[in-house]
């Protein structure tokens, strides 16, 4: 975990209720945020076609996000860190991003959805990457377990979905727009007890000058390593565009029955819960490079699986290391950014995070995945596991730069 030098003169049984509080307050946001995550990923799309969008209509509504993501998040982020008021921006973001969603209930036709879907992008985009400033700046104020608070998010995705999958069985999807409005106004109700952005002792850190302040984005870019970094987790994070843009429907087409293909799902997202809550302080302790390195290579295995068996057994093995992939791949840039990236660009460096390893680096595999499957069908894993090797070389390449 991480801790600043004033937590040492912080009396112990203040610092555990102020730990505990930022705990509580922030795991219920992330909680209810992926609440609305668990409604909208898994069922947006048959939303869409229950509106009557063609599969190209429903593929230009989906790409958005994708295309949102290397814009918006970077102009919130680096207002939060010239200024130094996440919690406000934060709201703000959600409070629009409510506003904005609650036309879904009233448009039919593909033209308003999709200025529906743009407008309201401009807003959402900004949420995680602010939410994840302010767990960081908790987690060194006073000790609170990000990965722990931030495996409240992925337990309710998994609730959720199920819940959801029940609710719309049999009937129209209908619901799934009137239960994502639903939980938004619960993640305003929980954002409001947020703790309050306190600015942090940074007197000791030689780097965190007016520089960094008024210019973050320049001088992040301007860091080899911190661009190495990137472009490993950006790998990484492209290994899994077969999977979830067709890992489901390779499955079924390959005679997987739907249950066992959602076991195979929910066997993934309980390894990255497992990861989230056991595995953070053995990820902190380790350096960044070595870390990627491992995760890199298991990715190499896992694909390399996936793509070449349609053994069960050997599939919810492999389907473990999704753990490791997505989960401990997280943790590891949340824990590089937190260490590693002056306190006063934390913001814009969680902005960069979300923009390209979680946005152009995914919608890239999104959007080329329907092409590689086309052609090589399960063996399109393949590629995958070939980006995970490249990232492999990138960790090392990255080990041989000084830090800045």
């Amino acid at each position: 975990m991480m801790h600043s030098p004033g937590d040492l003169d912080r009396p112990a049984s203040r610092q555990k209720r102020e730990r505990r509080s930022a705990s509580i307050r922030l795991g219920s946001v992330y909680g209810v945020l992926f609440l609305y995550v668990g409604v909208m990923l898994p069922f947006w799309g048959l939303w869409l076609q229950y509106k009557g969008l063609t599969p190209v209509e429903i593929g230009m509504v989906m790409t958005v996000p994708y295309l949102m993501k290397p814009i918006i998040p970077l102009i919130s982020t680096q207002l939060a860190d010239r200024f130094g008021r996440v919690k406000v921006i934060f709201l703000i973001n959600l409070v629009l991003t409510l506003l904005f969603f609650t036309p879904y209930l009233y448009v039919d036709d593909f033209g308003s959805i999709l200025l529906v879907t743009v407008v309201l992008n401009l807003f959402f985009q900004s949420l995680m990457p602010l939410l994840e400033t302010m767990s960081v700046a908790q987690a060194r104020k006073c000790g609170m377990h990000y990965g722990r608070v931030r495996s409240t998010g992925s337990v309710t995705f998994i609730i959720s979905a199920i819940l959801i999958g029940l609710l719309i069985k049999g009937s129209d999807p209908e619901w799934v727009v009137a239960s994502a409005v639903a939980c938004l106004a619960g993640t305003l109700l929980a954002a409001l007890r947020l703790p309050s952005d306190e600015p942090e002792s940074v007197a000791d850190e030689e780097e965190d000058t007016d520089i960094y302040r008024r210019k973050p984005l320049k001088r992040l870019l301007k860091d080899r390593r911190f661009i190495l970094f990137m472009i490993v987790v950006a790998l990484i994070q492209m290994s899994h565009g077969i999977y979830y843009t067709l890992g489901s429907i390779h499955w079924k087409n390959n005679g997987i029955s739907a249950d066992m293909i959602g076991m195979l799902w929910g066997t993934g997202v309980m390894a990255e819960v497992l990861v989230f809550i056991f595995a953070s302080g053995l990820i902190a302790r380790n350096r960044p490079t070595y870390v990627f390195t491992v995760i890199a290579a298991l990715g190499v295995l896992r694909w390399l699986v996936t793509g070449a068996s349609l053994s069960l057994p050997l599939l919810f093995l492999v389907q473990i290391i999704h753990g490791l992939t997505y989960g401990a791949a997280h943790l590891a840039a949340i824990y590089y950014i937190a260490n590693r990236v002056p306190r006063s660009a934390s913001s814009t460096a969680q902005g960069l995070y979300s923009a390209f390893p979680m946005g152009i680096a995914q919608g890239l595999t999104t959007v080329s995945a329907g092409l590689f499957y086309t052609y090589w069908q399960g063996k399109s894993y393949w590629i995958m596991a070939l980006l995970c090797l490249i990232a492999v070389l990138v960790a090392k390449k990255m080990r041989s730069i000084p830090s800045s």
